[in-house]
């Protein structure tokens, strides 16, 4: 007896498993429709104007932070820098969304960081340290006129060293008076009106050039900016006070001008005659 084996071809074919349906991709956050519909819409105008603020706030950093033609320099360069650049979009009109996004985002970045870096020089150097209190005593007295011409009057003043009275009496306009060096603890003075007086006081410890400057946007670019030079020994904050407290100032102290206040000369003795 013999087995015959079955052809392959007569063998039940076994049945075949349907091909497999793929789950759709799952759509990513921003093409959902109710976001796309109504949080894009809001959120985007919000992140172009925060975007606009802080680079006009930066671009204003720096301008403020430069004396001279530096602003105007800068300026250029950035006014330069978009037109070259809107140029170099524009003739190429194939360029891929993520290098336009690079461009974008590095130039938006060096503004950015130019602003933060002369946040520092931008804002008044000592202005958030310890300063000398108006009211005390001094041991010699300067005045300057501020006026509409946006400038000081006088522009230079010669002091001694030690702690001397500022005062600043204003013509017109309204004006600041700040010492460049936050050493000298002078509190910075501003006037309003004209006829206006303020006044106080500044430690001059070493000999030497001290700028002073209005501090209000775009006056000290106009020229309203001066220099005090202090004469005399360096001196310690506490030899000053006590020198000063000894001079008194006011009446007794030292007059305009700036002169150093205690050196009137001692009366000479009379000698009664003998008969």
């Amino acid at each position: 007896m013999t087995t015959e084996t079955p052809d392959l071809d007569e063998q039940e074919a076994a049945p075949e498993e349907p091909p497999a349906i793929e789950a759709p991709p799952k759509p990513r956050f921003w093409d959902r429709p109710y976001v796309e519909r109504y949080l894009v819409p809001l959120v985007l105008p919000i992140v172009i104007v925060l975007g606009l603020v802080m680079f006009v706030v930066n671009v204003s950093r720096i301008f403020l932070s430069s004396h001279g033609n530096v602003a105007v320099v800068v300026g250029t360069i950035i006014t330069l820098v978009i037109l070259v650049g809107a140029t170099i979009l524009s003739a190429s009109p194939r360029m891929r969304t993520q290098s336009l996004t690079l461009i974008t985002g590095g130039f938006v970045f060096v503004i950015l960081m130019g602003g933060w870096l002369t946040l520092g020089t931008a804002e008044p150097e000592g202005e958030a340290g310890t300063t000398l209190p108006p009211e005390g005593g001094f041991v010699a007295e300067l005045q300057f006129e501020s006026n509409n011409s946006l400038q000081f009057v006088p522009s230079a003043a010669d002091t001694t060293t030690g702690i001397v009275r500022i005062t600043m009496v204003n013509a017109g306009g309204e004006h600041t008076l700040h010492l460049e060096d936050g050493e000298t603890l002078f509190e910075t003075i501003g006037v309003q009106n004209a006829g206006d007086t303020a006044a106080g006081r500044a430690f001059f410890g070493e000999p030497g050039d001290y700028d002073f400057y209005c501090t209000i946007p775009g006056h000290r670019e106009a020229g309203m900016e001066g220099v005090i030079t202090a004469d005399g020994e360096p001196v310690s904050i506490e030899a000053a006070e006590a020198a000063a407290e000894d001079a008194g100032g006011g009446e007794t102290g030292a007059g305009d001008g700036g002169a150093p206040a205690g050196d009137t000369p001692a009366e000479e003795p009379t000698e009664t005659p003998t008969e």
